[in-house]
């Protein structure tokens, strides 16, 4: 399929998103033989183009209208920003009119006049219309009668008009004239379900983007609860190896702190499980007022046996109250999976640097590591994997995390920025829409 791509384009704003749409001024005459113009909608850039199955199917009925009306032309007349010009004809011998023969828009031609006012045009014979006889481009063309209807796409949107001339004075019957209106009816049809194509078309592609996210997140999940569990459970058996040379005071205080990473993992999967079960389908951000600060002190809470094995440490620098208009699941998976990859690459002893802040009207919020860094290749590749379902995320160059990571930015309207140098770590800014209330 193709699509006609328009040079004057229209923008409105419907549900917060921009159609683009293609508009036309069209000139018809008045009962006075004056012009005027009109402005219509002609299409957008995402119609569908007409298939050439659909071309095949039409031309034959073309050719049939021709033999039944007794006339020497039949037209499919399409309208473009600044002319109209012939789509598809009936293929008779005294047909004067060619493919892609166009006029244009000024002369208030008989399908201007019939696309303006949206109704059926019947002219027996213009050589005896005052409106029609003078500077008509189908009389020198020896057609002086004229009958057309209106040809449009579902929404409603000009396609253009269905059309018949004679070379001799014809009144065409009331019969003709529903012939005509039957065909037409017939032609929308056929756009009806060119554009329904389209759509199942666009919507399985969306669900099989879907049903890839799902499988991502899915394994990130898996991922990311097998490192915090795993963690715990080296805790315990630390703990247990070892437990005759525990003093109780700090026994104590150690299980004092294992319960509450447990909590917090206990929680974490909680909130997953409800967000996925509720909303995996789609996988749409949920805008709403999402404190950045918060989120990164239970990310790190959620961490926090992960970093106490090579006693990473946390530095937090907040702003105050800087919150981000986003989707907040999405917001905090970002963040747990740049935090968690910060303490994987940070060397015993390290730090990790976190802050939050506000430029213009963007909320930021910063990583940094003292870990072992990348290359300018390395970043640059850093969110291109695209690996397969089956694929498991251990086995994946940058990590299925990174990629839901640069997936869940974008659903977000945000940006991030890496910088890095090798054996000086990495720092990682991501930017989410300001809240503002």
């Amino acid at each position: 399929m193709e699509f006609y791509y328009l040079k004057s384009l229209k923008r409105n704003l419907l549900a917060g998103s921009i159609v683009l749409e293609g508009l036309s001024t069209v000139n018809f005459r008045d009962e006075n033989g004056q012009l005027k113009p009109v402005e219509v909608s002609i299409s957008n850039l995402y119609k569908p183009g007409i298939t050439k199955i659909l071309i095949d199917k039409w031309q034959p009925v073309l050719n049939t209208i021709c033999s039944i009306l007794n006339v020497p032309s039949s037209l499919i007349m399409k309208l473009d920003e600044d002319k109209i010009k012939v789509f598809l004809r009936g293929n008779t011998p005294e047909n004067p009119y060619h493919l892609n023969d166009a006029e244009k828009l000024a002369y208030g031609l008989y399908c201007e006049t019939v696309i303006a006012k949206q109704d059926v045009l019947i002219v027996p014979d213009a050589r005896k219309d005052d409106r029609w006889k003078d500077g008509n481009p189908d009389i020198d063309l020896g057609m002086v009668s004229y009958m057309g209807v209106p040809f449009n796409w579902p929404d409603g949107e000009v396609f253009g008009t269905v059309c018949v001339l004679d070379a001799k004075e014809n009144h065409y019957s009331e019969s003709f004239k529903k012939l005509i209106v039957a065909l037409k009816d017939s032609f929308e049809k056929d756009l009806e379900l060119l554009v329904l194509q389209k759509k199942l078309k666009s919507n399985n592609l969306r669900l099989e983007k879907s049903n890839e996210l799902k499988t991502k997140f899915l394994s990130l999940i898996s991922h990311d609860l097998r490192g915090a569990v795993g963690s715990l459970n080296s805790f315990l058996k630390l703990i247990l190896n070892d437990k005759e040379s525990w003093e109780q005071v700090d026994l104590i205080k150690s299980l004092t702190v294992l319960s509450g990473q447990t909590d917090t993992v206990h929680k974490t999967l909680l909130d997953i499980l409800q967000w996925s079960k509720v909303e995996m389908a789609e996988l749409q951000a949920h805008f709403e007022k999402t404190d950045l600060e918060c989120l990164l002190d239970k990310v790190v809470a959620f961490y926090g046996g992960q970093s106490a094995d090579k006693d990473v440490k946390f530095v937090i620098d907040k702003s105050g109250g800087v919150c981000a208009n986003a989707d907040k699941n999405m917001a905090e998976a970002i963040i747990r999976n740049l935090i968690s990859n910060a303490v994987k690459f940070s060397p015993q002893n390290g730090y990790v640097f976190l802050s939050t802040y506000y430029k213009e009207e963007i909320s930021y919020f910063r990583i940094k590591d003292q870990g072992i860094g990348m290359t300018d290749d390395m970043i640059e590749e850093l969110f291109h994997q695209a690996p397969s379902s089956k694929i498991k995320p251990s086995k994946c160059k940058n990590g299925i995390g990174l990629l839901l990571v640069k997936e869940f930015i974008g659903r977000n309207n945000g940006s991030i920025e890496v910088k890095s140098e090798l054996g000086k770590g990495t720092e990682i800014i991501v930017g989410l829409p300001k809240y503002t209330s």
